[in-house]
């Protein structure tokens, strides 16, 4: 069964018990959302955890028929077959193939539009409509009282690739209807600014006083600083979620590939015990900014350089 993203994405769309989900696509941002939706709902439902395989041939059986079922996340279409889908779907409580280089043969394609129990997503940049469907479900959540005029200048200005247009959303949802009017807009939106923002994670690599600087030079006002802990949360989520350096690898946004290796030094320099501080310090920040006004931009700076104190200390 095809299935629209944006349907799925805004919860007006629910999986089957067992499921055959194939996501692809040329975006590469709104691929990972689509299999991280997947895989929270499901960890959170049975706390099925992931499994990751190169091709479907790679699949062993466990013995143990008390283990617990788990989601097995497959790289590549080689060797797919309905027959060896069903001898995994015996054990397991779904699979998952997902990424911008998976090729669909009739064979494939016919199985994951017709079968039930099969799911295909077909992932690119939004189109206007898609746009519009996402506004609205967030009008309605966040900003009843916003104008058309505001939803419509929103529809127009924000960007087409899934990711940055949702980390837009995930700005603006810090503020109220009243906030969000045309005359506001495009002082909460700095698309100039916002790449410059993002790279702020990834700052902790440099010593205290190039972080100073950046960060001051960065951070001009609350909604800078909105969608840094934004940004912040959506890194921790990937850290948090990945369960090897592949899987960092894999889940880490393609657009950001320069970044790439610090966020795999970062990952390697994590145990539980750090993320469960870098979480607390996160929700403390995210808590502070909203009732500290300009303080919070202070604020803002201490908790980078104690985010890079803990991820980089010997132990924690």
């Amino acid at each position: 069964m095809k299935i629209s993203p944006d349907n799925f994405m805004l919860g007006n769309f629910e999986l089957s018990e067992k499921f055959v989900v194939l996501i692809a696509g040329n975006e590469d941002s709104y691929i990972s959302a689509i299999e991280r939706k997947i895989r929270n709902h499901y960890y959170k439902k049975n706390k099925s955890i992931i499994e990751e395989i190169e091709k479907i041939d790679d699949y062993i059986e466990a013995n143990d028929m008390f283990s617990q079922k788990k989601i097995i996340k497959i790289h590549s279409l080689e060797g797919f077959s309905d027959k060896k889908i069903e001898n995994i779907l015996r054990h397991e409580g779904g699979i998952i193939f997902s990424g911008t280089k998976l090729k669909l043969n009739k064979n494939t394609k016919d199985s994951f539009e017709k079968k039930e129990g099969y799911y295909i997503f077909m992932c690119y940049t939004l189109l206007r409509e898609n746009k519009i469907n996402y506004l609205k479900k967030y009008r309605e959540t966040y900003w009843p009282g916003l104008d058309s005029k505001a939803f419509w200048f929103l529809v127009d200005i924000l960007d087409n690739r899934f990711g940055i247009f949702n980390n837009e959303l995930e700005k603006l949802t810090n503020f109220n209807s009243e906030e969000i009017n045309l005359e506001n807009i495009n002082k909460i939106i700095s698309e100039t600014n916002s790449p410059d923002i993002e790279k702020i994670f990834f700052s902790i690599h440099l010593n205290n006083s190039q972080i100073i600087k950046f960060y001051n030079s960065t951070i001009l006002d609350s909604g800078d600083l909105f969608f840094l802990i934004s940004r912040i949360k959506f890194f921790l989520n990937i850290l948090i979620a990945s369960k090897s350096t592949r899987e960092a690898e894999s889940n880490f946004p393609r657009y950001l590939f320069m970044h790439k290796k610090n966020f795999v030094d970062i990952y390697n320099s994590l145990n539980q015990k750090k993320i469960k501080k870098l979480i607390g310090l996160t929700f403390r920040l995210e808590k502070l900014s909203r009732t500290s006004g300009s303080i919070g931009i202070a604020l803002g700076l201490r908790f980078i350089l104690n985010f890079k104190k803990v991820v980089f200390s010997a132990s924690a």
